[in-house]
């Protein structure tokens, strides 16, 4: 997340230039909390604002220039038993900032304090020298494949739901408020889901519950619900989790992705009510037998049934957008295998919300990025118009999941969400490997060829890994369009998330964010995680 130190390093107070209030501890306590990976010893002359010495276990540190620190006056403390002096992040080379505490040896301060202190340099988050300070929400298990988004506890903050493919396991993560989200986040552990590639938040038995649907490939090839059990009103703790394997889905395909249907249309107006007893989610899976499909949900599993609607190679993205503003929601889809790869929408042709689960109900178009491989998508609206909704994410629009949540998080989501309102034409932005993005947009009649531009991500810069997935948003607020992507394949220095000033459909700079680490990103959330006012990323 942008801006804020970790908790074992926050004692400090920018505004009033002293300990933050609550966090006055001693500094052998603080030194306690903080993993040896951070610890630099250092001397620090304070008057004259220079490192001494800098040495620690990280070779990283080595060189670290203190250039910021502030003259301890004795008035800042008056009256207070002084355990520690907390003084202002020190900048180093790169925009990573680090704190500094003072040892309990060296007394109370004069006037001012002249005399080397010896502390402790505590180097900010994970993220390497991007600025972009890292922070780990769950890292117990291996092969993180994506988070999808939902308030499913009624806290108004977003909650996650995530398999863990090498693992073999579906977690949710309930958000634990903006003060501390910045540290792991309490979660569940639904249960086994082998090989599992996606798991989302849906209401599947129509109780006005958010459930959670996991999608496997690998030797399982099965859909996994976890229904939650139990009434909201005594919050997270209180759910119980029922783990059925779809009968419908059971050795069909390797299931790759699921999306919601909205259970609104495009205008907001609420759904018949067969369909709002029948919950209808998107499917896409791989080959053998790989298809974009419906699954048809309901009260009782045993009934659930399965709707083909195109084959596919391998599908990335599943995303509902009214892409044709006749006032349903249509499917966009890609896929990044086999001859037929590329960029397509099914067009809902329904009359009623009964027919809609019917494979003649829906006609595919292709957009473009035919034969290319196709990764994750983002659709944003070309010109919105007066009075649309905004972007919802997961939860589908019209269950209350998204509709009072603070400013920050009602987000739109890469791939698997949904795009609510009517817009006057749409832009898609999908990466093609290994480097280009191509950026797509609708002429006026959508199922006539849409207007494509290719675009290379710069070799030379900054040092990248293979183009995954996108997110369209103003990242520096400047009132322009800037990509946030993210790569597999960023091994050694390269960057696995980092994000592309746009001008005039062109990449004009690249920007880091993650730093070196990490070697294989995937979907990436962009919102305020922490409540600050600024965008986060999560992937």
């Amino acid at each position: 997340m942008l801006g804020g130190l970790p908790d074992w390093a926050s004692w400090y107070n920018a505004a009033s230039c002293g300990p933050a209030p609550g966090r006055s501890l001693p500094y052998h306590q603080l030194l306690d909390r903080v993993p040896v990976r951070h610890r630099l010893s250092a001397y620090c002359d304070i008057g004259s604002a220079r490192a001494k010495r800098i040495s620690g276990e990280n070779a990283m540190a080595r060189g670290w220039i203190m250039r910021q620190m502030v003259t301890v006056r004795r008035g800042l403390f008056a009256g207070r038993t002084l355990g520690w002096i907390g003084l202002v992040a020190a900048v180093v080379p790169g925009g990573a900032p680090v704190g500094w505490a003072q040892s309990e040896s060296a007394g109370k301060p004069r006037d001012e304090v002249e005399s080397a202190l010896q502390g402790v340099a505590f180097r900010q988050g994970l993220a390497g020298n991007s600025g972009w300070p890292r922070h780990v929400v769950d890292n117990t298990l291996h092969g993180a494949d994506g988070a999808r988004l939902a308030d499913a506890n009624g806290d108004r903050w977003l909650d996650i739901a995530t398999g863990w493919e090498e693992s073999g396991r579906t977690r949710i993560y309930w958000h634990p408020g903006p003060g501390r989200a910045h540290l792991p986040w309490p979660f569940v552990d639904l249960g086994e889901t082998p090989s599992v590639e996606d798991a989302c938040w849906v209401d599947l038995d129509a109780d006005g519950r958010l459930d959670v649907l996991s999608s496997c490939e690998g030797r399982e090839r099965t859909l996994h619900a976890f229904l939650a059990q139990t009434a909201e009103g005594d919050g997270a703790g209180a759910l119980q989790w029922r783990h059925v394997e779809v009968p419908a889905s059971r050795g069909r395909t390797a299931w790759m992705f699921a999306a919601p249907m909205p259970q609104v249309d495009s205008a907001g107006r609420t759904a018949a009510r067969r369909a709002a007893a029948e919950p209808i989610v998107a499917l896409g899976s791989k080959n053998p037998n790989g298809m974009v499909g419906l699954l048809v949900a309901g009260k009782r599993p045993a009934r659930w049934r399965i709707v083909p609607l195109v084959a596919a190679a391998w599908i990335m993205s599943l995303q509902w957008a009214d892409v044709d503003g006749d006032g349903d929601y249509d499917l966009i889809y890609t896929d990044r295998k086999g001859a037929a790869s590329g960029v397509y929408w099914l067009e809902n042709r329904s009359t009623s919300s009964d027919d809609v689960a019917h494979p003649a109900s829906w006609r595919r178009h292709a957009i473009c990025g035919l034969g290319r491989e196709v990764m994750f998508l983002d659709m944003v609206p070309r010109h919105p118009t007066a009075g649309q909704g905004t972007p919802s994410g997961d939860s589908p629009p019209g269950s209350d999941k998204f509709g009072d949540l603070p400013r920050g998080q009602q987000v739109a989501m890469t791939s698997g969400g949904t795009t609510g309102g009517l817009a006057a034409g749409w832009r898609i932005v999908v990466p093609a490997k290994p480097n280009r993005v191509l950026m797509l947009e609708s002429p006026a009649e959508p199922r006539e060829r849409w207007h494509e531009t290719e675009v290379d991500v710069p070799a030379s810069g900054l040092p990248t890994g293979h183009l995954k997935s996108v997110r369209v948003v103003d990242v520096d607020a400047d009132g322009r369009e800037d990509w946030i992507l993210s790569c597999e394949g960023a091994d050694g220095d390269r960057r696995g998330v980092f994000y592309a000033t746009i001008d005039r459909g062109r990449i004009r700079r690249l920007t880091d964010i993650s730093g070196p680490p990490g070697t294989k990103f995937d979907l990436i959330q962009v919102l305020d995680v922490d409540g600050d006012g600024d965008l986060d990323i999560l992937t």
